[in-house]
């Protein structure tokens, strides 16, 4: 019998799953205490319960359509980016510390084409002035921030985390699910000790 899946791999029928996994009475007292003595969501329960070992052994890409080189390279191209927007803004001409001096000598912003008509009004150039300076440093800050976060995937961090060259499914639900008993549980050493509602 083929069971039907949602799109997100839980089986529509949740009940039915429900039923199979809780025929052991020591599995029913569990998932009863944890469901509904420790507020677990019985539905996150059951869709975890069932992931598991239903995923695929194949991993996926960190990025959906996205090389691995390319994302790699993402980190030193938006530094190089950030470079650039850095000598933009130090021209004479094109250097954002002028914006609220031209907004004080154009009388109607409102006749340039967007999004002149907002830079340039009196009310936004400070403002505006502001966040586009501080463009080359957010853009820094994230470069460093996601070269980061691809070491732990990539890098050094891999093995620890279990991920390799990308992301495993079933630990990162089997690490979930270890996490969900231990905070309601207060430690994986309590659950045995079940005591009722």
């Amino acid at each position: 019998m083929v069971r039907k899946r949602t799109g997100s791999g839980v089986p529509s029928d949740l009940t039915t799953f429900e039923q199979a996994l809780l025929k052991a009475p020591h599995a029913r007292a569990v998932f009863e205490d944890m469901t509904r003595c420790r507020g677990v969501s019985r539905e996150k329960l059951l869709s975890l319960l069932y992931r598991i070992p239903h995923l695929p052994a194949t991993k996926r890409p960190l990025v959906e359509g996205m090389q691995e080189r390319i994302l790699k390279q993402l980190p030193n191209q938006i530094r190089r980016w950030s470079d650039t927007i850095e000598k933009v803004n130090r021209s004479p001409s094109l250097t954002p510390e002028h914006l609220p001096h031209w907004a004080e000598a154009i009388e109607n912003p409102e006749n340039f084409s967007p999004p002149l008509n907002r830079t340039l009004d009196s009310k936004w150039a400070t403002i505006t002035a502001g966040r586009f300076s501080e463009i080359p440093g957010v853009l820094r800050l994230y470069a460093d921030h996601l070269h980061a976060v691809l070491e732990l995937f990539y890098g050094r961090g891999r093995q620890r985390l279990g991920f390799g060259y990308g992301i495993r499914l079933q630990p990162w639900f089997t690490l979930e699910l270890l996490k969900l008993v231990r905070d309601s549980t207060g430690g994986f050493h309590a659950i045995h000790r079940l005591q009722p509602c």
